[in-house]
């Protein structure tokens, strides 16, 4: 059954995601950024042999800052073993470890 969460709730629900992931995540934005318990249990996950594939953005180059910003995700993923793929024009945010997903969508507050 479908369960709606806040935006506050993401981040968690991800990472508890991953915790009980046993064969892949995919996780799918226009940039990564990580931090502490998301890269800790992404670790993980890879030592557990799960398979581990983000989806970004591609850098547009006329932004020095998306070019860095995308840049540093890549070795970042890259240096904990997961597979990435940038996709130009990338906006959807989609996270599925195994058999649970999650999309992140900004809804109207009125």
């Amino acid at each position: 059954m479908p369960k709606l969460i806040h935006s506050y709730q993401i981040g968690p629900a991800i990472v508890d995601a991953i915790k009980d992931s046993k064969s892949k995540c995919i996780l799918v934005s226009p940039f990564v950024k990580f931090w502490g318990h998301l890269r800790t249990e992404l670790e993980r996950a890879i030592e557990r042999q799960v398979e581990v594939i983000f989806y970004m953005r591609k850098p547009d180059p006329n932004y020095s800052n998306d070019v860095e910003k995308v840049e540093r995700a890549v070795v970042d993923i890259q240096a904990i073993g997961g597979d990435i793929r940038l996709v130009s024009d990338l906006h959807a945010k989609v996270y599925i470890f195994d058999a649970v997903s999650y999309t992140h969508l900004t809804l109207p507050t009125n």
